[in-house]
């Protein structure tokens, strides 16, 4: 089974989760989002 991806965005705080992942880069405030691993957790607080 394929692992969720969950992103979130810098600027606004938003946070989603990738059901499907279609090879499109996720955007949000007109930036691309950063993709939350447990290290990435750790270095955002």
């Amino acid at each position: 089974m394929e692992q969720k991806k969950i992103y979130y965005c810098r600027h606004c705080g938003n946070v989603i989760e990738v059901l499907v992942d279609a090879g499109i880069p996720v955007v949000c405030c007109g930036e691309e989002m950063i993709e939350l691993t447990p290290e990435k957790v750790q270095q955002l607080g």
